[in-house]
């Protein structure tokens, strides 16, 4: 059993709990399987889908640039921030928030507004 294979059956499960420990770990992918793993393979395993779970969450956050664009063309009006800690040393930016308000919000609550 190779450890790739053992990340790619594992990974939901250390997405929810990535701090499963190893021992543990191991001892659900033998009763599972019934096999014998070494405690090195489910390191490596473990190491290999919290580096794949990473990447999947940096791939989100490069998109989100797209995400507010569609919101601006899908809904006219509307206003989206994004803030960002531009890293100098790593070159690299690190999300922190993101503001949107709906065009149809804005105005709905205009025309409802009490005028004082």
């Amino acid at each position: 059993m190779k450890s790739t294979w053992i990340s790619k059956k594992y990974v939901d499960s250390l997405k929810s709990n990535p701090q499963w420990p190893v021992k543990s770990f191991k001892e659900t992918v033998e009763k599972d399987y019934n096999t014998r793993v070494s405690r090195q393979q489910v390191y490596r395993a473990k190491d290999k889908a919290l580096k794949l779970i990473e990447g999947r969450f940096n791939e989100q956050y490069s998109r989100i640039w797209d995400y507010c664009e569609e919101l601006r063309k899908s809904n006219p009006g509307t206003t989206t921030m994004v803030k960002c800690d531009f890293q100098q040393q790593l070159g690299q930016a690190k999300f922190q928030r993101l503001y949107v308000c709906l065009g149809a919000a804005k105005e709905g609550f205009k025309a409802s507004a009490c005028l004082l």
